[in-house]
């Protein structure tokens, strides 16, 4: 069977004439776009053309629209018996009596599962104005049955069929529409958020940034929601060869910034991939030489694009990464601290990584606290800046927990410059003192470092299900 735009040139017999289609077409736009009366024109077409079925399926549909879908039932029901092998026909009758939820009339009428080519066979050239209605009538059939599975694979048919097609004739509003209709975003699962990322970027077109495929395909669960049934699955794409999957990640993840558009503005808020945390979560596991670079790039960036891929996050699992990549990169995370960052909580994040390389590394603890006091300094001796007024306290504290003498003269000199936000942080140094406990007196009963005792699983069962019990 093959699927055409020209309508003339198919093999549907009878075959409406051009003036007859186009009246059939301008009316019925009229009813949808303005509610003009237009029932008594379809009346005398349906006189005039009595060979002709569509009339009485646009009286049928122009009645339903208005309200009156008895009076659409009357004319379609006998035109069915007229006509039982049209496309046309049958689809108005169907849609109708779906909408009315009349569902035991229509399991009577006709088997709606089948596509479109079981259901005409005598068809070899289909029109898509007749395909499509149809198909998608097949589709929500099976959603009403509870068959989403079978109703995403008569979607995957459609989108196929429309790809073919001229870019006037690529319409995917419908399909999202009817997603929306019987699911709510509580609802939706991995199959459903798929889907409706598919149907938005085929809706998208050139809005959004095709990057090149991946030599691994399982990673396009990264460009979705995950959920905590996802999680075996995520622990698998580490077993895939490194060569290839390393770079397949860094591609997931720079999809962030081809497509922040397309990701922020275009696609609604309950589908929003997890694509940056857990794409640097598991590149974090990896911990491959320079992928440090790949999270700085990432903390450089506008705070807005930062907060929308993080929000909390940032603060309650970035310095993992942070930690990972970062350990063997001393240098390299000393120049960054030094950085000024457009989000508050970027230098943070680094920090914390260095206290956990601490923390885990004592051999590196001095070396540490060298790039600690060194970056103290440099702070000092610069203009204040909006990240490094949370960076400073936050070195001053855990310096003080490791080396009281050698960080409290420079604690001093950031109360006396006034370097230190009273209002957020210690308001005195007696407290600032206080406060350093935290790493002093029981490291392995800090959160971050419990947090950094868990697997990678327990890591993703912990995020994933308060990020599910936070939606509910």
């Amino acid at each position: 069977m093959k699927i055409i735009t020209d309508y003339f040139a198919t093999d549907r017999s009878p075959l409406l004439p051009a003036s007859l289609k186009l009246q059939l077409d301008t009316l019925e736009e009229q009813v949808l776009n303005s509610n003009q009366p237009v029932v008594h024109k379809l009346k005398l077409l349906r006189s005039d053309y009595p060979g002709f079925p569509e009339p009485a399926c646009t009286l049928a549909r122009v009645y339903h629209y208005q309200g009156k879908s008895r009076q659409a039932l009357d004319l379609l029901l006998p035109l069915n018996e007229s006509y039982p092998r049209d496309p046309i026909v049958l689809t108005s009758l169907g849609e109708i009596l779906l909408e009315l939820e009349e569902f035991d009339m229509m399991e009577v009428l006709a088997d709606f599962s089948l596509p479109f080519e079981q259901q005409f066979p005598h068809r070899l050239s289909v029109a898509l104005e007749e395909w499509l209605p149809y198909e998608q009538l097949v589709a929500e059939w099976l959603f009403v049955n509870g068959e989403f599975h079978l109703g995403f694979d008569r979607f995957r048919k459609i989108i196929q069929v429309l790809e073919t097609m001229p870019k006037e004739f690529q319409e995917y509003e419908e399909l999202i529409e009817l997603l929306d209709d019987y699911l709510e975003p509580e609802e939706f699962n991995a199959a459903s958020h798929e889907m409706l990322h598919l149907l938005y970027k085929k809706l998208a077109g050139t809005q959004y940034y095709k990057l090149p495929s991946f030599r691994h395909p399982e990673l396009s669960i990264l460009q979705r929601e995950l959920f905590p049934e996802d999680i075996p699955a995520l622990l698998q794409l580490l077993e895939l060869p490194r060569e290839s999957l390393v770079p397949d990640l860094r591609s997931a993840i720079r999809d962030i910034y081809f497509n922040d558009f397309y990701y922020r503005e275009f696609i609604p808020e309950s589908i929003q991939p997890d694509l940056a945390l857990a794409g640097f979560l598991l590149l974090a596991e990896l911990e491959q030489p320079g992928d440090i670079e790949e999270w700085l790039s990432f903390l450089r960036k506008p705070a807005d694009l930062i907060e929308f891929w993080m929000g909390d996050f940032l603060l309650e699992m970035a310095y993992l990464v942070s930690w990972k990549l970062g350990r063997k990169e001393l240098s390299i995370m000393e120049n960054a601290l030094k950085e000024n960052y457009a989000h508050e909580w970027s230098a943070i994040s680094l920090a914390e990584g260095l206290i956990l390389t601490s923390t885990h590394e004592p051999d590196k603890r001095p070396e540490i606290l060298n790039i600690f006091e060194r970056t103290i300094r440099f702070i000092l001796d610069s203009k204040p800046q909006r990240g490094t007024e949370n960076l400073l306290p936050n070195l001053l504290v855990y310096g003080l927990a490791m080396d009281r003498e050698r960080f409290t003269p420079l604690m001093m000199e950031a109360y006396n410059r006034k370097r230190i936000v009273t209002a957020i942080y210690a308001k005195t140094p007696e407290e600032m003192l206080e406060d350093s406990s935290y790493w002093s007196d029981k490291p392995e009963q800090n959160i971050e470092y419990k947090r950094s005792l868990l697997s990678l699983e327990e890591l993703l069962q912990w995020w994933l299900n308060l990020r599910t019990e936070n939606i509910s």
